[in-house]
């Protein structure tokens, strides 16, 4: 698991009620852990069913560390409360059941970005070469100008100095990515993208996304979707006005 944890560049973990019961899940989390503060790389924590609050007590958590006393040693324990402690610090994800099974951040995105932002430029910063900024802002223009991604950038920019591209002119300057845009993206350290009701009906925006997944998978650059007035599962699944969209795309 370790070899494969150093290939990835960031980590996702879903904390879930009977999480702690695993003496598995818990010593992947140390590993994670110990990932994050030897390279670098980014945490973000899904809370599944539970309250980010209860990782502060652990007293939910208490049962399933009463178990593992039985068999493991104090060192281990203490390891892996070492890392329920360290996850508690870190804004993610809340997964509530109850609002029609969507997700919401715990925190909002003007205040999650720049954490996560910043841990992922810590492993950028080590490479001979500097790159020029540190993220790539891809949204649909007509949905969120002035809205989601303007208080993103806000955020990012203004607030936390995070080198932010942000391409205000779009679809209007024709249906091709220019090559500066490409560019701009091949020099970003990650890229955070708004997906809105309306940005599978942007051409630009599909053929913007699509390079944004080749530098992905090219270079390990991270990408962060912000899922704004959508459904995820609309979105994973394509269907709903996201079908519609490249219904009207194929026609072309």
């Amino acid at each position: 698991m370790r070899n494969v944890g150093q290939d990835s560049v960031a980590f996702i973990v879903i904390l879930s009620p009977d999480y702690a019961k695993s003496r598995w899940c818990l010593d992947e989390l140390a590993k994670l852990c110990d990932l994050r503060a030897s390279l670098g790389r980014p945490i973000l924590p899904i809370f599944y069913e539970v309250d980010p609050w209860h990782f502060r007590k652990q007293s939910p958590f208490e049962k399933g560390f009463e178990e593992h006393t039985k068999r493991f040693g104090e060192e281990e324990i203490e390891r892996w409360r070492g890392a329920m402690n360290l996850i508690r610090h870190i804004s993610g994800y809340v997964y509530r059941s109850l609002f029609h099974r969507k997700f919401s951040l715990s925190t909002s995105p003007t205040t999650f970005l720049p954490e996560l932002i910043g841990d992922m430029e810590t492993e950028v910063i080590s490479k001979p070469h500097r790159l020029k900024f540190d993220v790539f802002l891809s949204f649909r223009g007509e949905d969120t100008r002035h809205t989601i991604t303007e208080r993103v950038y806000d955020a990012l920019h203004r607030k936390e100095k995070v080198r932010v591209f942000r391409d205000d002119e779009g679809m209007q300057r024709g249906d091709e990515i220019n090559p500066s845009l490409v560019a701009a993206m091949e020099d970003s350290a990650a890229s955070v993208v708004v997906l809105s009701p309306r940005y599978a009906d942007s051409h630009w925006c599909l053929d913007e996304l699509a390079t944004l997944c080749d530098l992905r998978a090219s270079l390990k650059r991270p990408m962060i979707p912000i899922f704004y007035e959508v459904d995820p599962s609309h979105v994973r699944k394509q269907n709903d006005h996201f079908a519609k969209d490249f219904e009207a795309h194929a026609k072309v």
